[in-house]
């Protein structure tokens, strides 16, 4: 169903923000020690605090199954920018910039899937357990994505956790893409 399709795109969202936010700040501390962790997640913070809000305005005046798409498929892009430039070796700065940019787009995810859940049920109930079931997703992500970064890093490296990453953030499109049109146009 369009609901099961959302919440798995979610739980393939979460997954990939929680294990390449690992990624990042164990290739920051590779490439520049522990003061470039600080740096980067504190800029990290920062940017994604900023812009938000602003993005939020924007993409509430969108379809929600547009923003789902639009934002883990820009989060495809730079995951996968940053795995080609780590596996690659290209300066670090370079890689710091795209961890920055993908932190902006993270938040959107949640936004619109928390907008989006009301149209695709037929009752309060069934709300209430999609609700429950997102903030599950959201819970269990909070261990679950840094075990999954942890666990690649160990058998490989920060390149392809991020390469990893890229890919759960595909599966979330390719999920929220396959949710109906007829849904969104219950929207009006």
């Amino acid at each position: 169903t369009d609901l099961l399709r959302l919440e798995l795109a979610w739980t393939a969202s979460n997954l990939a923000s929680r294990a390449s936010a690992i990624a990042v700040a164990v290739y920051a501390y590779q490439t520049n020690g522990i003061g470039a962790v600080g740096i980067i997640a504190f800029v990290r913070l920062i940017i994604a605090a900023a812009t938000s809000p602003w993005l939020a305005v924007l993409a509430d005046r969108r379809p929600r199954r547009a923003v789902l798409i639009g934002s883990d498929l820009v989060r495809v892009l730079l995951l996968g920018g940053m795995a080609v430039l780590v596996l690659g070796g290209v300066a670090a700065p370079v890689a710091y910039v795209l961890a920055v940019l993908v932190a902006i787009p993270e938040p959107l995810f949640r936004s619109a899937q928390g907008a989006h859940t009301p149209s695709l049920v037929r009752t309060p109930d069934e709300l209430t357990a999609a609700n429950v079931v997102a903030t599950g997703v959201e819970s269990v992500g909070l261990f679950a994505g840094p075990a999954l970064g942890a666990l690649l890093l160990a058998t490989s490296g920060t390149g392809t956790v991020f390469a990893a990453t890229a890919g759960l953030a595909l599966v979330s499109v390719v999920l929220a893409a396959r949710i109906s049109l007829r849904t969104m146009a219950r929207l009006g």
